[in-house]
């Protein structure tokens, strides 16, 4: 029943990805090849000090960043699911365990997506001030840093365990 309940949660989300990486791929496209070959657009001035093709610059990046937090809401029950069945494969692991395995591999989902998300803003950021693209680096960094630090605390946490009750037993086995 579960695998059954499993197999139509992915049916569902695959489709769905697939199109918005398909969107994603099109946008990014259209940003990157199309839109430099579009320098006529500079000429057209919208706003004062902005034109056509500054202000397309701008919008571009925040679709990416839209698409990809859609991709994130999709990507992430698959994932969730995934890691279950990864960790049913597992023997010899209690629910605790169970959980933190699973944490540690949000924690790897989240980090890809920080990825892709600075990816996008950074040439964006940098276009807008000299420094935004190194604030921007810098903060991904952080965010990096910590959901690593989050995972290395989550392993270290469970080999401590492990070996304790392991030095636990064989303690008891020699008296």
């Amino acid at each position: 029943m579960v695998q059954k309940e499993t197999i139509q949660k992915l049916k569902e989300r695959v489709p769905k990805l697939f199109n918005y990486f398909l969107l994603l791929l099109v946008v990014v496209f259209i940003m990157y090849i199309i839109l430099p070959l579009l320098g006529f657009l500079k000429s057209i001035i919208i706003l004062s000090g902005w034109n056509m093709y500054q202000i397309l610059n701008g919008v571009f990046p925040i679709i990416v960043v839209f698409i990809i937090f859609k991709i994130s809401k999709q990507i992430t029950p698959i994932f969730d699911t995934f890691s279950d069945q990864f960790i049913e494969t597992l023997p010899g692991l209690k629910k605790i365990e169970k959980m933190s395995i699973r944490r540690i591999l949000s924690d790897f989902t989240y980090i890809i997506i920080v990825i892709l998300i600075v990816t996008t803003l950074s040439p964006l950021a940098s276009k807008l001030t000299n420094m935004g693209g190194i604030i921007i680096n810098v903060m991904s960094l952080v965010i990096i840093l910590f959901l690593l630090y989050d995972a290395g605390k989550i392993v270290y946490t469970m080999f401590e365990k492990r070996i304790q009750g392991f030095n636990l037993k064989k303690k008891k086995s020699k008296k």
